[in-house]
């Protein structure tokens, strides 16, 4: 590649990662703003103070939820693009799949907040950050592909089945979560998205034991 080339490439791969970055950071602001301190018509008792708190609490869920994917989706493309060498359209366009399900993650929020006892809100939240981050795993493996030629330190087979099996934690689990919303309608079943933590930290153990320490 010509030095003029290189110059290019590398800036048009930091636009993709500002403007990525920008989207990630709107999304993230957004999802704040369904949340917002109860009006009340005059002076009210701390009992009823402490209960329009309770009130909150499943937009609150959904808006931790939210902000730790959204923020976990960032910090994987963060590390996605550190291996980018050069672009090509269908990353480009791969990637705007992704911020669409991004952006997207706000309303699902919203709806979910609002609407937590109705099991296609539940449903349709759990599967948009499902999608995302199968989108996600997506990216992954085609900037890993060794026939793209268009990133570096992807060619251990050990780390791309790292890649592959993290990543797939996420959608497993809230898909599974989603349908759990037809099934059990009493709540708890959101609180499957937990096991997310142990299932991950179970993946590293297992990787660094068998192929050492696992670097993205």
């Amino acid at each position: 590649m010509e030095p003029l080339d290189e110059i290019k490439n590398e800036f048009m791969i930091e636009r993709i990662t500002f403007f990525s970055d920008a989207v990630f950071a709107i999304a993230m602001t957004l999802l704040i703003i369904d949340i917002r301190i109860p009006d009340f018509p005059g002076p009210i008792t701390d009992s009823q103070f402490a209960h329009a708190l309770v009130a909150l609490i499943p937009k609150l869920f959904s808006f931790v939820v939210s902000f730790v994917t959204i923020s976990s989706i960032w910090a994987s493309h963060h590390k996605q693009f550190r291996h980018v060498l050069r672009y090509d359209h269908r990353l480009i366009r791969l990637n705007l799949f992704l911020l669409f399900f991004v952006v997207v993650i706000p309303f699902t929020t919203s709806l979910f907040g609002r609407f937590s006892y109705i099991p296609l809100a539940g449903f349709i939240y759990c599967m948009n950050i499902a999608i995302a981050n199968l989108v996600l795993l997506f990216i992954w493996l085609y900037i890993a592909n060794p026939k793209r030629n268009i990133s570096n330190g992807l060619g251990n087979p050990a780390l791309r089945r790292f890649i592959v099996v993290s990543s797939l934690i996420v959608p497993v689990v809230f898909t599974f979560t989603g349908l759990l919303c037809w099934i059990v309608r009493v709540g708890w079943q959101y609180f499957f998205l937990y096991t997310i933590f142990p299932l991950y930290s179970i993946v590293i153990r297992r990787y660094r034991r068998r192929y050492g320490e696992i670097k993205l």
